[in-house]
């Protein structure tokens, strides 16, 4: 079920409990979830897990601080005025963010398919649910040195909308919230070794940033032309076709992970993304004939595979 097939039940009053279910499903955005959990195990792997249940539960953590996160972007567009309520999809597709081939989360609020309290409830459930999963199974006292990184993450995920996007600076917050701490947290639930935890979140986080800027591209046209702006076009002025651009950045942050093999903080292992460059080659130049398709491809090659063999990668 797709968010017109929701607007359209809500118009005509017949907007049941299997409704709610789909409105809640898109709202919490769970594509994106493997793309947190992962990276968190990956730096759980690159430790060593010695404590299985730490590690476990860090993953679930910033899983749950991700879905607080997305609720609370649900609605904080609305209310802070980058998005509007709109009494139509075609008005929708004028001045809200754009719907994407993985997500339709940006319109159910602006459609008043649901409720701004609705968002807000799900988001503090969310955290209290991370809040409690931190607690009783990563445990601060064990592990003291995850407590900054977990206090970060909450902080990205209730700031994103209302400062980081605001100020043009949402690639820093993907850098830091999705690649960056999750990797290091996950590093920490198992090893005190910060100075090592710290330098193996760098890649994952530049990764998880670049994503972003591809991302938002497809803003730029209405909530990225007067009010913030992604690195993409601040960069590029959006001269530069988004297809090459992926190929740039996919190539810069391969020779990044390369570095890391070499200086030993990753294993040689982790080289087992190099397996995904056909697919870059192959998809980033649909971008300029078969956006959509593409874009989903390259979002779950940068949520999914990659993350992914990147685990497997540190087992080997």
């Amino acid at each position: 079920m797709d968010v017109l097939e929701l607007w359209k039940a809500r118009r005509e009053g017949r907007f049941t409990l299997k409704h709610w279910i789909w409105a809640w499903i898109i709202s919490a955005r769970p594509i994106a979830l493997p793309w947190v959990i992962l990276y968190t195990l990956f730096g759980a792997l690159l430790a060593g897990v010695e404590d299985s249940i730490s590690c476990f539960g860090a993953a679930l953590t910033v899983a749950f601080i991700l879905t607080a996160g997305h609720f609370n972007n649900n609605y904080m567009d609305v209310l802070l005025g980058i998005d509007r309520y709109v009494n139509s999809p075609g008005e929708a597709e004028k001045i809200c963010s754009r719907l994407k081939p993985y997500t339709a989360a940006a319109w159910l609020v602006p459609l008043r398919i649901t409720s701004m309290r609705f968002q807000m409830f799900n988001e503090v459930a969310f955290l209290f649910l991370a809040l409690a999963t931190y607690m009783f199974t990563v445990n601060p006292l064990k592990h003291p040195l995850t407590l900054p990184f977990f206090v970060l993450g909450v902080f990205l995920a209730l700031s994103y909308t209302v400062w980081w996007k605001r100020w043009r600076l949402g690639e820093v917050a993907a850098f830091l919230g999705h690649g960056f701490s999750t990797v290091t947290f996950g590093y920490l639930s198992q090893s005190p070794n910060i100075m090592v935890a710290v330098l193996a979140g760098v890649p994952t986080g530049l990764l998880s940033g670049l994503a972003y800027s591809v991302d938002q591209f497809v803003d730029i046209r209405t909530d990225f032309v007067r009010r913030v702006r992604a690195v993409y076009e601040s960069w590029f002025n959006s001269k530069m076709p988004l297809g090459l651009y992926v190929i740039v950045v996919f190539v810069f942050w391969l020779n990044v992970v390369l570095a890391w093999v070499v200086a030993g903080i990753y294993p040689k292992g982790v080289l087992l993304v190099l397996a995904v460059i056909p697919l870059i080659l192959f998809k980033a130049p649909a971008l300029q004939y078969d956006r959509d398709r593409a874009l989903r491809d390259l979002a779950l090659t940068a949520t999914w595979l990659i993350p992914a063999l990147m685990c497997l990668g540190a087992t080997i």
